[in-house]
């Protein structure tokens, strides 16, 4: 089964180093990475994955630095 993700953060490292994590162990599709300057600005990334890999995204996205809202954050 695939899993379709799309999160925000405010922290540039925090989105670059999930990007790499995400590419190096999950093998995602369509894996993007982009910066939003309307409003605050935020980093954005989204992608597809294979359930599997479920744990991976869990350990990066679960913290107080994501949040699939931008007015969350």
């Amino acid at each position: 089964m695939k899993i379709r993700f799309d999160t925000n953060t405010k922290d540039a490292d925090a989105a670059a180093s999930a990007w790499l994590k995400l590419d190096a162990e999950a093998s995602p599709k369509d894996l993007t990475l982009t910066i939003n300057t309307w409003g605050d600005l935020h980093y954005n990334i989204s992608g597809e994955i294979d359930s599997k890999y479920i744990k991976v995204m869990e350990d990066l996205f679960n913290t107080s630095d994501f949040n699939e809202d931008a007015d969350k954050l």
